[in-house]
């Protein structure tokens, strides 16, 4: 996946394509107004279609930070560093992680 930032969608077309319907669907502030359970639920149904796409990835990660579940979401964060070693999603996970350890 090669991207501007993490918020830019996803450059390459096939995976935008993909990707774009399940971001229409959600709401604005989904997070913003504690509707975490749903919002991951959408993202998750995602990744029923693409498994392994960094944006929906770091999204739930996110998520489950706002549910306060970091074990689950140091999983995710994880992964995406062991997926897309080169990514932006990689490096804002490895912050993500290192703030949760100096947090604990």
């Amino acid at each position: 996946y090669k991207r501007q930032g993490l918020l830019s969608g996803v450059k390459n077309d096939k995976n935008f394509l993909v990707s774009q319907p399940i971001f229409m669907h959600m709401k604005p502030g989904y997070s913003e107004r504690m509707k975490f359970e749903e919002s991951t639920s959408v993202l998750e149904a995602g990744l029923v279609i693409e498994e392994e796409n960094p944006f929906l990835l770091i999204n739930i990660a996110y998520n489950e930070l706002k549910k306060e579940n970091k074990s689950a979401a140091l999983v995710i964060f994880k992964k995406i560093i062991q997926a897309f070693p080169e990514s932006e999603f990689s490096v804002q996970s490895q912050k993500e992680i290192d703030i949760i350890a100096e947090n604990s």
